[in-house]
Protein backbone atom coordinates (compact mmCIF):
# COMPACT_ATOMS: atom_id res chain seq x y z
CA UNK A 1 0.00 0.00 0.00
CA UNK A 2 3.16 2.09 -0.49
CA UNK A 3 3.90 3.09 2.90
CA UNK A 4 7.23 2.78 4.54
CA UNK A 5 8.03 0.78 7.62
CA UNK A 6 6.91 3.17 10.25
CA UNK A 7 3.50 4.02 9.41
CA UNK A 8 3.31 0.25 8.15
CA UNK A 9 4.19 -0.59 11.88
CA UNK A 10 1.44 2.31 13.17
CA UNK A 11 -1.10 0.43 10.93
CA UNK A 12 -0.05 -3.02 12.43
CA UNK A 13 -0.25 -1.64 15.86
CA UNK A 14 -3.90 -0.52 15.15
CA UNK A 15 -5.07 -3.31 13.17
CA UNK A 16 -3.57 -5.97 15.07
CA UNK A 17 -2.83 -4.58 18.92
CA UNK A 18 -5.56 -1.94 19.86
CA UNK A 19 -8.53 -2.78 18.27
CA UNK A 20 -7.74 -6.79 20.26
CA UNK A 21 -8.64 -4.88 23.56
CA UNK A 22 -12.43 -4.02 22.32
CA UNK A 23 -13.03 -7.27 21.17
CA UNK A 24 -11.27 -8.76 24.08
CA UNK A 25 -13.08 -7.03 26.96
CA UNK A 26 -17.08 -6.75 25.45
CA UNK A 27 -16.33 -9.82 23.81
CA UNK A 28 -16.20 -11.81 27.56
CA UNK A 29 -18.82 -9.66 29.28
CA UNK A 30 -20.93 -10.72 26.31
CA UNK A 31 -20.06 -14.60 25.99
CA UNK A 32 -20.82 -14.52 29.66
CA UNK A 33 -24.22 -12.73 29.52
CA UNK A 34 -25.22 -15.10 26.61
CA UNK A 35 -23.94 -18.12 28.93
CA UNK A 36 -26.26 -17.31 31.40
CA UNK A 37 -29.31 -18.00 29.10
CA UNK A 38 -27.51 -20.77 26.72
CA UNK A 39 -24.29 -23.27 28.08
CA UNK A 40 -23.35 -22.62 24.56
CA UNK A 41 -23.66 -19.40 24.53
CA UNK A 42 -19.61 -18.61 24.25
CA UNK A 43 -19.32 -21.14 21.20
CA UNK A 44 -22.25 -19.38 19.70
CA UNK A 45 -21.04 -16.20 20.06
CA UNK A 46 -17.51 -17.37 18.39
CA UNK A 47 -18.97 -18.88 15.19
CA UNK A 48 -21.05 -15.47 14.87
CA UNK A 49 -18.02 -13.05 15.20
CA UNK A 50 -16.06 -15.76 13.23
CA UNK A 51 -18.72 -15.59 10.49
CA UNK A 52 -18.65 -11.55 10.69
CA UNK A 53 -14.75 -11.58 10.64
CA UNK A 54 -14.91 -13.20 6.89
CA UNK A 55 -16.08 -10.62 5.13
CA UNK A 56 -14.26 -7.93 6.92
CA UNK A 57 -11.11 -9.47 6.04
CA UNK A 58 -11.93 -10.19 2.55
CA UNK A 59 -12.26 -6.03 2.28
CA UNK A 60 -9.71 -5.51 3.92
CA UNK A 61 -7.08 -7.81 1.64
CA UNK A 62 -9.40 -6.93 -1.63
CA UNK A 63 -8.55 -2.91 -0.95
CA UNK A 64 -6.48 -1.72 -4.07
CA UNK A 65 -2.45 -0.71 -3.93
CA UNK A 66 -1.89 2.81 -2.30
CA UNK A 67 -5.37 2.43 -0.25
CA UNK A 68 -3.94 1.89 3.80
CA UNK A 69 -7.29 3.34 5.20
CA UNK A 70 -8.73 1.00 2.85
CA UNK A 71 -7.39 -2.37 4.10
CA UNK A 72 -6.63 -1.13 8.13
CA UNK A 73 -10.54 -0.48 8.93
CA UNK A 74 -12.29 -3.19 8.27
CA UNK A 75 -8.89 -5.60 9.36
CA UNK A 76 -8.92 -3.83 12.71
CA UNK A 77 -12.70 -4.88 12.98
CA UNK A 78 -12.54 -8.28 11.48
CA UNK A 79 -9.56 -8.71 14.14
CA UNK A 80 -11.28 -7.16 16.87
CA UNK A 81 -14.27 -9.73 16.26
CA UNK A 82 -11.86 -12.79 16.12
CA UNK A 83 -10.42 -11.51 19.54
CA UNK A 84 -13.52 -12.71 21.18
CA UNK A 85 -12.61 -16.35 20.17
CA UNK A 86 -9.26 -16.01 22.71
CA UNK A 87 -12.65 -14.45 25.76
CA UNK A 88 -15.08 -17.67 24.73
CA UNK A 89 -12.52 -20.25 24.61
CA UNK A 90 -10.63 -19.61 27.17
CA UNK A 91 -13.44 -19.13 29.68
CA UNK A 92 -15.54 -22.64 27.75
CA UNK A 93 -12.40 -24.87 28.66
CA UNK A 94 -12.27 -23.55 32.37
CA UNK A 95 -16.38 -24.98 32.35
CA UNK A 96 -15.14 -27.88 31.02
CA UNK A 97 -12.11 -29.38 33.13
CA UNK A 98 -11.88 -30.03 36.77
CA UNK A 99 -9.91 -27.32 38.90
CA UNK A 100 -6.86 -29.79 39.85
CA UNK A 101 -6.62 -30.54 35.46
CA UNK A 102 -7.43 -26.96 34.17
CA UNK A 103 -3.36 -25.75 34.20
CA UNK A 104 -2.74 -28.79 32.03
CA UNK A 105 -5.78 -28.56 29.80
CA UNK A 106 -4.80 -24.72 29.09
CA UNK A 107 -0.92 -25.72 28.79
CA UNK A 108 -2.28 -28.57 26.11
CA UNK A 109 -4.45 -26.15 24.08
CA UNK A 110 -1.75 -23.91 24.18
CA UNK A 111 0.73 -26.61 22.76
CA UNK A 112 -1.06 -26.75 20.07
CA UNK A 113 -2.33 -23.88 19.08
CA UNK A 114 1.49 -22.05 19.05
CA UNK A 115 2.68 -25.65 17.52
CA UNK A 116 -0.36 -25.38 14.89
CA UNK A 117 -0.83 -21.22 14.78
CA UNK A 118 2.07 -19.49 15.85
CA UNK A 119 4.64 -21.77 14.50
CA UNK A 120 3.44 -23.53 11.27
CA UNK A 121 1.38 -20.66 10.17
CA UNK A 122 3.83 -18.44 8.96
CA UNK A 123 5.44 -21.19 7.46
CA UNK A 124 2.37 -21.86 5.33
CA UNK A 125 2.01 -18.14 4.49
CA UNK A 126 5.35 -17.80 3.41
CA UNK A 127 5.04 -20.97 0.93
CA UNK A 128 1.88 -19.35 -0.39
CA UNK A 129 3.39 -16.27 -0.39
CA UNK A 130 6.27 -17.37 -3.11
CA UNK A 131 4.04 -19.07 -5.08
CA UNK A 132 1.59 -16.82 -5.88
CA UNK A 133 4.56 -14.09 -6.31
CA UNK A 134 6.14 -16.56 -8.78
CA UNK A 135 2.97 -17.25 -10.55
CA UNK A 136 2.72 -13.31 -10.65
CA UNK A 137 6.35 -13.17 -11.99
CA UNK A 138 6.09 -15.45 -14.97
CA UNK A 139 2.70 -14.31 -15.88
CA UNK A 140 4.58 -11.16 -16.08
CA UNK A 141 7.46 -12.85 -18.15
CA UNK A 142 10.09 -12.55 -15.49
CA UNK A 143 11.27 -15.86 -14.44
CA UNK A 144 14.27 -15.23 -11.87
CA UNK A 145 14.34 -17.35 -9.31
CA UNK A 146 15.29 -14.88 -6.60
CA UNK A 147 16.64 -11.02 -6.66
CA UNK A 148 15.37 -7.92 -7.43
CA UNK A 149 13.39 -8.62 -10.55
CA UNK A 150 11.27 -10.14 -7.49
CA UNK A 151 11.05 -7.38 -5.46
CA UNK A 152 7.92 -5.62 -7.46
CA UNK A 153 5.89 -9.04 -6.82
CA UNK A 154 6.12 -9.94 -3.30
CA UNK A 155 3.21 -7.75 -2.37
CA UNK A 156 1.41 -9.49 -4.68
CA UNK A 157 1.76 -12.86 -3.60
CA UNK A 158 1.86 -11.87 -0.48
CA UNK A 159 -1.81 -10.39 -0.74
CA UNK A 160 -3.04 -13.45 -2.46
CA UNK A 161 -1.81 -15.83 -0.01
CA UNK A 162 -3.86 -13.91 2.51
CA UNK A 163 -7.30 -14.71 1.02
CA UNK A 164 -6.73 -17.43 2.92
CA UNK A 165 -7.87 -15.59 6.11
CA UNK A 166 -11.57 -15.08 5.07
CA UNK A 167 -11.55 -18.73 4.25
CA UNK A 168 -10.49 -19.61 7.83
CA UNK A 169 -12.79 -17.37 9.64
CA UNK A 170 -15.82 -19.46 7.73
CA UNK A 171 -14.17 -23.02 8.67
CA UNK A 172 -13.37 -21.99 12.19
CA UNK A 173 -17.26 -20.50 12.45
CA UNK A 174 -18.75 -23.99 11.61
CA UNK A 175 -16.24 -25.42 14.15
CA UNK A 176 -17.22 -23.62 16.47
CA UNK A 177 -21.11 -24.01 15.84
CA UNK A 178 -20.19 -28.01 16.22
CA UNK A 179 -18.53 -27.08 19.52
CA UNK A 180 -22.13 -24.71 20.48
CA UNK A 181 -24.17 -28.24 19.39
CA UNK A 182 -21.81 -30.18 22.16
CA UNK A 183 -20.55 -28.08 25.15
CA UNK A 184 -24.22 -27.85 26.96
CA UNK A 185 -24.15 -31.12 27.14
CA UNK A 186 -20.82 -31.37 28.51
CA UNK A 187 -21.01 -28.58 30.66
CA UNK A 188 -23.93 -30.14 32.05
CA UNK A 189 -22.02 -34.12 32.82
CA UNK A 190 -19.64 -32.04 33.82
CA UNK A 191 -21.40 -30.14 37.06
CA UNK A 192 -23.52 -33.70 37.56
CA UNK A 193 -19.80 -34.85 38.14
CA UNK A 194 -18.73 -31.97 40.04
CA UNK A 195 -21.96 -32.13 42.54
CA UNK A 196 -21.68 -35.41 43.02
CA UNK A 197 -18.15 -35.86 43.56
CA UNK A 198 -18.25 -32.87 46.20
CA UNK A 199 -21.12 -35.34 48.12
CA UNK A 200 -19.00 -38.23 48.03
CA UNK A 201 -20.81 -40.17 45.58
CA UNK A 202 -18.42 -39.88 42.31
CA UNK A 203 -17.13 -42.39 40.48
CA UNK A 204 -13.18 -42.39 39.99
CA UNK A 205 -12.43 -39.32 37.42
CA UNK A 206 -10.86 -41.64 35.19
CA UNK A 207 -14.16 -43.53 34.88
CA UNK A 208 -15.87 -40.65 34.47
Amino acid sequence: HQVDIAQAGYYSMFVYGLSGIPGLIFGGMLADRLTRRWLGGRMILSAAMFFVAAPLTYLAIDAGPGNPMGFAVPMALGVAAMYVYYSATYSTIQDLVEPSLRGTAMATYFCAMYLLGASLGPVVMRKLSDHFMFAAAAAAGVTAAAGPALETFKGVGLRQAMYVIPVLNLTLTLCMFAASRTVPRDIKNFRNWMRDAASGSARPAAAA
